[in-house]
């Protein structure tokens, strides 16, 4: 048996066998590094699925949570338009009082300006421009009612109801108060802001 595999060994080119052996090992490493590659691919391959997974999780989370600010951000404008809507219906129920009654004081109208009035970066980040330009003439117009028709005794500014200027001012401003307010309140109601 030894003679005839020598002899197929000597026919093929091999010596002895220790080629064979050699050759063997050879086919056995090459076999292995098939094996090996296959795994490995396999693995790669599942992962990549995994990574797929997890990044499209991270899509709908990223999705929900633009989602849920925009939310946040909606509210908090529809709160503080709100808000200045309400100012804007308190300003015109001080003055509508002064132009009717003929009362002497706008001390409500100061009392809002102590809590701090409109925020500027408010105005600007919830409302359209033009809005803000007409708040902002009318929170203007107050103040320069105040600063040349008002006398202060005891902290509380009175004015000469009398005066038809003011009067007159007194309706212009509640007008504009009476538009924008309009306004605002209709783009409340549509969602318009």
């Amino acid at each position: 048996m030894k003679e005839i595999l020598f002899l197929y060994l000597k026919e093929i080119g091999l010596k002895d066998t220790t080629d064979l052996i050699i050759s063997f090992i050879g086919i056995v490493v090459a076999f292995l590094g098939i094996i090996v590659t296959g795994v490995f691919s396999y693995l790669l391959w599942l992962s990549a699925q995994r990574t797929n997974t997890l990044t499209e999780l991270n899509l709908t989370l990223a999705q929900t949570i633009n989602e849920n600010q925009e939310k946040r951000e909606k509210n908090i404008r529809k709160q503080y338009r709100n808000d200045v809507i309400y100012i804007l219906s308190k300003y015109r129920t001080i003055l509508r009082r002064q132009v009717d009654e003929k009362e002497l004081t706008l001390y409500g109208v100061q009392a809002i300006n102590e809590q701090g009035g409109f925020l500027k970066e408010n105005l600007a980040k919830y409302f359209t421009t033009v809005e803000v330009e007409k708040i902002n003439q009318i929170n203007d117009a107050i103040y320069e009612l105040e600063d040349k028709h008002l006398m202060k005794r005891n902290r509380v500014a009175y004015y000469f109801a009398s005066n038809p200027d003011i009067v007159l001012q007194l309706r212009e401003i509640i007008d504009e108060i009476d538009n924008i307010n309009n306004i605002l309140i209709q783009d409340n109601q549509e969602g318009n802001f």
